[in-house]
């Protein structure tokens, strides 16, 4: 779910990339987890423009645009090749805002654990089940994740939870025994108190506080 509240009047482009368009079929495949810009679990990543980067980043998403538009002769290869200089510039221009962030790029162990925990986080909950799907020792992947990102492994994926309830709460009229089985709480009185605990509200209490605040936008 993606929702924007916007204070005024904005223009610009939202790109949906299906994660399998970004490989080449002779070479490696990348993936989105290569790009920094993907990969923060706890919270959705903003990278701040100056004039200069936003020229060009803004003539990357125009390029894409031309070419996606092509009535007759679209090619395929060149929106991918586009696709790779865009990713590839903001990755750049990310860490170098996002500095702390690197050695987490750079640690194998804690980009695959958040890659899992972004793929598998409705249905598993625990550090020991990610640990197992890594083949590591569960202290092992606490102690890695820990020392490179500054947060522990658990927290990360109570923070992934977090957010998908929320989104869930706000942007669907699922009761809240329905959003918390679809992420694998059993029990729906468990569920609300996971959330108080993590917000210091009830799930409903949080539903209806948004939509005291947004009513035009709430469901």
């Amino acid at each position: 779910m993606h929702y924007w509240q916007l204070s005024k009047p904005l223009k610009g482009y939202i790109l949906l990339i299906p994660e399998e368009f970004l490989g080449f079929p002779s070479s490696k495949v990348v993936r989105t987890h290569d790009f920094s810009v993907f990969n923060y679990v706890g919270d959705s990543p903003h990278l701040p423009l100056d004039k200069e980067h936003f020229t060009m980043i803004n003539g990357l998403f125009e390029a894409i645009a031309d070419e996606f538009y092509r009535d007759k002769d679209r090619s395929l290869s060149v929106l991918r090749a586009y696709l790779h200089i865009l990713l590839t510039k903001l990755h750049r221009l990310y860490m170098i805002e996002h500095p702390s962030e690197c050695s987490a790029i750079l640690s194998p162990l804690v980009r695959q654990f958040k890659q899992l925990v972004s793929e598998h986080f409705t249905q598993e909950h625990s550090v020991q089940e990610y640990a197992s799907r890594i083949g590591v020792s569960t202290s092992h992947l606490k102690d890695t994740v820990k020392a490179v990102t500054g947060s522990a492994p658990g927290r990360m994926i109570r923070e992934k939870l977090i957010l998908e309830a929320k989104r869930s709460l706000v942007h669907s009229d699922a009761t809240v025994a329905e959003i918390g089985y679809s992420l694998n709480f059993e029990d729906a009185s468990y569920f609300g108190r996971f959330f108080k605990r993590e917000t210091g509200i009830s799930p409903i209490a949080f539903r209806q506080q948004y939509q005291q605040k947004h009513p035009t936008t709430a469901k």
